[in-house]
């Protein structure tokens, strides 16, 4: 995810990011490969979209709780 240049931020339970959907499923597509090349037998992934006409960022997402 560093690599890509996306804003991320890691929770306790998960890892948001912000971006183009093309490029986020590409990173979610690639973290598969990588924990696969190291051995794992089976990967599942999670995945949640929120989409919003005109955008919506993680700051907005969690700016009542800061």
């Amino acid at each position: 995810i560093k690599k890509s240049g996306v804003k991320y931020v890691v929770g306790p339970m998960e890892t948001t990011m912000e971006g183009e959907l093309h490029q986020l499923l590409e990173i979610v597509e690639k973290a598969q490969e990588v924990c696969l090349k190291n051995g794992a037998k089976r990967v599942v992934s999670v995945v949640k979209i929120d989409y919003k006409a005109g955008g919506v960022t993680i700051d907005e997402k969690i700016a009542k709780y800061r």
